[in-house]
């Protein structure tokens, strides 16, 4: 799990399910990449009242930026979910993706319009259980860790690509300027 640490991001929902799968996957570790905000509460007594202390890191905030990509770079699963959104797309998200990593989703908000073989999404209501299945599928089956993680590195490339990124800013600043000049026109009189 990687970016702010905040309760919104389910740190200790991800631990729960972490806590189940650990179990057939003893050498799995959980990272914590990024700062662990004070309203997330202990996530060290939690770890160590889910049996898996020793196998929580806390990294804490990564700089400069080529830090955080080589910490995403050694995981296999990034974990990414939010309890709810206010519509924001979600920097951590597009980096795992573009360094080919499958990322796990809630069914939510932007994640919503990713296309379906580029992450793994759980439903909004989805608990402890949904999730501990899901990472337990992807780590079972380095097959499928590859395939979305090419899949989603494709998808990056060609979505997050500036020129194509920049032409649709582009676009959309002459649409809000275009407005305002017609609007301007119709107040005249």
């Amino acid at each position: 799990m990687a970016g702010f640490i905040h309760p919104i991001k389910e740190p200790h929902l991800a631990l729960q399910a972490f806590a189940r799968v650990q179990k057939d996957f003893p050498d799995a570790l959980f990272l914590f990449i990024g700062e662990v905000l004070q309203e997330t509460g202990d996530l060290i007594t939690q770890a160590r009242e889910l049996g898996i202390a020793e196998k929580m890191v806390i990294l804490g905030r990564m700089e400069p930026l080529e830090r955080l990509h080589q910490a995403l770079a050694a995981c296999d699963v990034v974990l990414n979910l939010r309890r709810t959104t206010i519509g924001e797309t979600s920097a951590i998200a597009l980096r795992a993706m573009a360094l080919g990593k499958p990322v796990i989703v809630r069914d939510i908000g932007w994640f919503s319009e990713l296309p379906n073989d580029v992450c793994v999404k759980i439903g909004s209501e989805d608990g402890v259980e949904q999730l501990a299945s899901v990472m337990r599928t992807l780590a079972i089956s380095p097959e499928m860790r590859f395939r979305i993680g090419q899949n989603a590195k494709c998808y990056i490339q060609s979505e997050c690509n500036p020129s194509r990124v920049a032409h649709q800013y582009a676009e959309f600043l002459w649409d809000v300027y275009l407005s305002i000049v017609n609007a301007g026109m119709r107040g005249v009189g």
